[in-house]
């Protein structure tokens, strides 16, 4: 019974602070970005303070920039306030971050004479790339899904997450068609759109309780509901490519552009059921042939 009891205090929690004023859930932050005193740096050592007064509790970032402009330490980033993150102080607008002269690997910097402290203020972050990324780094045990096309050979390999890249026909990665393109987003038919009141951003839903795909091909939507394994789970089980469209298959049909770049190629998620779908594999029956045609592609 206690367990229940939890539950039931964990399920009025949130309904709760879902009807609460959901400015709560966004960052506070003062929109005005201006100095009251402008940085000044001591060095002592291998130790270099910098101290600085900002005019609002504004978002700030403190980073050290060697001779070519590249960032060789984050020291601190965050908006100042109430919570504003370690190294930063709490509370107050006037600020002291230390440097203890060392990179981000922990190392120390030996040319620290020509390195420059760099104090911003008003900025947001925004992606660049992902780290240690690899295009031809694989992901599953599972024999991958290949079709060569005259553009190349298109490789789908998937393990909880999915990834279709073409490659030329020497071996060498030419670019991702799934995940889709950020600017592309609003061209794929079929996604669950949903407005996320932190931010106000609308985005499309990801499926699964891991909420990494936006694909419905395979048992990612499935995950946690028949079996336990989400990061066992696979995408498709088939693929092809024909006419500048690529098929994904297993529980259901997707069918993506080929070309990710062109504006007037659009992508169709969802379609209609395959086969019948038993724990993580596919049934034993035969796979059915789709009961409607798949939606137009339009015209590129």
């Amino acid at each position: 019974m206690r367990s229940v009891h939890l539950l039931a205090i964990l399920a009025l929690t949130q309904s709760v602070a879902t009807a609460s004023d959901l400015d709560e859930l966004k960052v506070k932050r003062q929109e005005v970005f201006e100095f009251t005193e402008k940085p000044i740096v001591a060095r002592e050592g291998d130790k270099v303070t910098v101290t600085f007064v900002s005019k609002a509790f504004c978002d700030a970032t403190v980073a050290i920039e060697d001779a070519q402009g590249k960032i060789v330490r984050h020291l601190a980033s965050g908006v100042l306030g109430d919570n504003a993150p370690s190294p930063f102080q709490k509370k107050t607008l006037k600020q002291t971050v230390v440097w203890d002269g060392k990179n981000d690997k922990g190392e120390y910097v030996d040319d620290k004479e020509n390195c420059t402290i760099r104090v911003s203020l008003g900025l947001k972050p925004q992606f660049e790339k992902n780290l240690l990324w690899e295009p031809k780094r694989r992901i599953t045990w599972r024999t991958l899904l290949m079709r060569a096309a005259p553009e190349g050979v298109y490789v789908f390999d998937s393990r909880g997450h999915d990834h279709l890249r073409l490659f030329d026909h020497q071996g060498n990665y030419v670019r991702t068609v799934y995940p889709f393109p950020a600017g592309q987003l609003d061209k794929v038919r079929g996604l669950d759109w949903v407005e996320f009141p932190q931010d106000g951003k609308r985005l499309p839903l990801a499926l699964g309780p891991m909420r990494n795909t936006l694909l419905t091909a395979g048992e990612h939507r499935w995950q946690g509901e028949l079996y336990w394994g989400a990061k066992e789970a696979t995408g498709a089980t088939a693929m092809d490519v024909r006419d500048g469209r690529i098929v994904l298959a297993m529980q259901r049909l997707n069918m993506l552009a080929a070309d990710s770049r062109g504006p007037a190629n659009p992508r169709s998620i969802g379609g209609d059921e395959v086969a019948l779908f038993h724990g993580p594999h596919l049934a034993t029956e035969p796979i059915a042939a789709c009961s409607s045609p798949m939606p137009p592609m339009g015209e590129s």
